[in-house]
């Protein structure tokens, strides 16, 4: 019995020595290629953050009219659709893709980037209450609520212009700064 134990050990001992080795260059060119596609993706987050943070620039210097005509179109556009907090969306854009880039494959930073745009849509709507625009207003004009943020560069815009009338329409001003305290 002994003797088929031992003969047993030596021949697993000999499938073991017989068995194929990975030989470090294959191990040395996965890690290799494992590096290059990191570094490429760096150099592509690199160029997308790069990308963003120009457009950002532009639309903010638009915001302040030192662009030129293609720039007082864009700042009309951005006011009548965002409001006052067209001068804030050009920075919340940037730390937006700057956050989820950097927290990419993360499932919390999902919840906070909506979190954000949450919280970017109430102040929108605090400067739509603020202006007093839906007290006076006889119903919901999109037009009237694009044409007056556009022109005065006050207000919510037609995003949160438009969730404010809806606030004020079903809850009057008391629920909907309620409301707005809750959800903020």
């Amino acid at each position: 019995m002994t003797e088929r134990s031992g003969n047993k050990t030596g021949t697993n001992q000999k499938r073991q020595y017989n068995k194929k080795k990975k030989s470090p260059s294959s191990k040395s060119k996965s890690y290799q290629t494992m590096k290059e596609r990191e570094h490429r993706e760096a150099i592509k987050n690199e160029i997308v953050l790069i990308s963003i943070l120009a457009v950002a620039v532009f639309l903010f210097l638009c915001n302040f009219g030192v662009i030129g005509a293609v720039g007082d179109m864009i700042s009309t556009l951005l006011f009548g659709v965002f409001g006052f907090t067209a001068y804030l969306f050009p920075v919340m854009i940037f730390l937006a893709v700057a956050f989820g880039i950097s927290n990419r494959g993360n499932g919390a930073s999902v919840l906070k980037l909506c979190s954000g745009v949450v919280l970017f849509l109430l102040f929108g709507m605090v400067t739509e209450f603020i202006t007093g625009n839906l007290l006076n207003s006889n119903g919901y004009d999109i037009k009237a609520i694009y044409l007056s943020c556009s022109q005065e560069r006050s207000g919510g815009g037609i995003l949160a212009g438009s969730f404010a009338y809806l606030f004020y329409h079903f809850l009057d001003i008391i629920g909907s700064i309620l409301v707005m305290i809750v959800l903020t």
